[in-house]
């Protein structure tokens, strides 16, 4: 049976076939994150429960549009429409001034509404204070022991700048990694930026994030049919060194696990989070003793873990006695 859209919900129909996949897909992942996000702060049982639902039809519609490579054909924006307009029947169930229709009939091409940007509010969610938590155990450890490595630290990006690459990326910027680069930015390429085990990874500037993520995305372009190279979703943070992008870490913003890239088609993807990655670094400096694998230790005033391969390293380094 023919689907039957109001007039301005066909409107908005015609308006968002100009958006390419990954669009749509980050925008509907924003309103799904948003729809959780109220329902966590409902205390309404039915008007929660909506909302939730609405959450999970916003991510099955964001699904679908992964399928398509570069840009949604007329029956699958439908069919992604149909799936936004039953979330917004759910959405209106649970919060009246919450019109899914209304934000998507914004969408026309090169407006700056199209991307979607997080909330201030988000920071204040749970997974924010977990990892700002973790941040200042870490950072009060490196500035007692190992003040060369908490000196090539970057300071926090203004959240105009995470918003910014959050746009050129077409991808929302999950809160545990908002929270960190609200936080720290990244590394300065100085003798001690690696603070992330097991190599001791640095962290990653925002414009090496950017160029990394277009870099990795063309490649996956050009290997189209050889499995996943480079999902849409996954954003870097940290790489071998500051300089050297080669290999390194990301988050996937849809599951917010943590996996890994090398200049190989090598990826790997964990079950753990950004959130418990920071959280095993505050605990493994704190208490050393219950490091599994590699333990921090220190070479004059930098972090380093180890103990180091590398010859010169093994002979100056000593781990940290806690």
């Amino acid at each position: 049976m023919p689907l039957e859209l109001p007039d301005d919900i066909r409107r908005s129909i015609n308006r968002a076939t100009a958006l390419t996949a990954p669009g749509v897909t980050a925008f509907l992942h924003h309103l799904g994150g948003l729809a959780a996000e109220h329902a966590g702060a409902e205390p309404d049982v039915s008007r929660s429960a909506a909302l939730e639902a609405a959450s999970a039809v916003y991510a099955r519609a964001a699904e679908v549009t992964r399928s398509e490579a570069d840009r949604p054909g007329t029956r699958e924006v439908v069919g992604i429409l149909a799936l936004v307009r039953e979330a917004d029947r759910l959405v209106r169930s649970g919060m009246r001034d919450y019109d899914a229709h209304t934000v998507l009939s914004r969408l026309a091409p090169g407006s700056g509404d199209v991307r979607p940007s997080a909330p201030e509010r988000l920071l204040r969610q749970p997974a924010a204070r977990q990892v700002t938590g973790a941040w200042r155990r870490i950072t009060t450890w490196l500035e007692a022991n190992a003040p060369a490595s908490h000196g090539a630290l970057l300071p926090g990006a203004a959240k105009g700048d995470v918003d910014a690459l959050e746009r050129e990326l077409w991808v929302p910027v999950p809160v545990e990694l908002r929270a960190l680069w609200a936080l720290c930015a990244g590394a300065r390429d100085v003798q001690g930026a690696g603070l992330v085990p097991d190599h001791g990874w640095a962290l990653m500037p925002l414009d090496s994030v950017h160029g990394v993520y277009l870099r990795q995305s063309q490649w996956q372009r050009e290997h189209v049919g050889e499995g996943w190279l480079w999902k849409p979703s996954w954003i870097p943070f940290a790489s071998w060194s500051v300089t050297d992008v080669s290999a390194g870490l990301f988050v996937d913003a849809e599951t917010g696990e943590i996996g890994q890239w090398d200049d190989t088609a090598v990826r790997t993807v964990s079950d753990k989070s950004l959130t418990e990655l920071l959280e095993e670094i505050a605990d493994t400096l704190e208490h050393p003793q219950l490091a599994v694998g590699h333990r921090p230790g220190l070479i004059g005033e930098r972090l380093v873990w180890g103990p180091p391969l590398a010859a010169e390293e093994a002979e100056l380094w000593r781990p940290f006695p806690g």
